[in-house]
């Protein structure tokens, strides 16, 4: 069986001479190869070929069985974490697009989940400075996002009652946060400016008497968590 496969290192090369053709970042080429030189590699010397029983560098259901054992390799041989697996797997699809055998059939890792970064002192200027020229719903939005770091489901959530603010001090309530938790986050002077400032417009619009929802829509109604993402 191994007499008939295709020699790794000379398909090495011929997608090495075809990668340096096209209009790709080099540091995209440089790892597209870096990757596909492991992945010969492990072909040549680390690929079990009975398992795989036939050549991956021409069958396509070898192809899939190799990718996949190549997946394991690289996790438990190599302890690479989910981006790098992903990344050498991609570089691997890219070998078999130049061999005309489309991407291989292998789940990619799932990446941990980052958290969001807080805006620095010069973002949160700029920030404030821009939405000086939004209306006075928008500008309070933001700036409560911003000061108290509550979420869009929990701000759009929010009742008129749920604002306590006085001229000294103020509390936004959270009534069922994250977990179904209950929660008062204290409110800056700032952010007690801007939403006395919408509370007095909001007594202005025609507004439906039993509505109680903070921020309304141009309908009159509650403001969606999808139109509070994009004022």
């Amino acid at each position: 069986m191994s007499d008939t496969w295709q020699d790794p290192r000379k398909a090495l090369a011929a997608y090495e001479r075809w990668l340096a053709g096209l209009p790709l970042a080099e540091r995209t080429r440089r790892e597209y190869l870096r990757w596909v030189r492991v992945f010969c590699g492990w072909l040549a010397d680390g690929v079990d070929r009975q398992a795989v029983g036939a050549d991956p560098l021409v069958d396509r259901r070898a192809r899939d069985y190799a990718a996949r054992d190549f997946k394991r390799f690289l996790k438990l041989e190599r302890a690479l974490g989910p981006a790098s697996v992903n990344l050498a797997l991609a570089a691997v699809d890219h070998l078999y697009g130049h061999l005309g055998l489309d991407r291989a059939n292998v789940r990619r890792e799932e990446l941990p989940r980052v958290a969001p970064r807080a805006l620095d002192r010069d973002e949160q200027r700029r920030l404030l400075r821009a939405i000086e020229r939004t209306n006075v719903r928008d500008r309070a939005l933001v700036v409560l996002l911003l000061f108290t770091a509550l979420r869009i489901s929990e701000v759009v959530a929010l009742d008129v009652e749920d604002l306590r603010i006085s001229p000294r001090k103020g509390v936004v309530v959270v009534r069922s946060g994250k977990g179904d938790s209950y929660r008062e986050v204290p409110l800056n002077a700032l952010a007690r400016q801007v939403l006395t400032e919408w509370l007095e417009q909001r007594e202005q619009l025609d507004i439906d008497a039993d509505e109680r929802a903070l921020w309304i829509s141009r309908a009159h109604t509650r403001l969606s968590a999808r139109a509070a993402e994009e004022p």
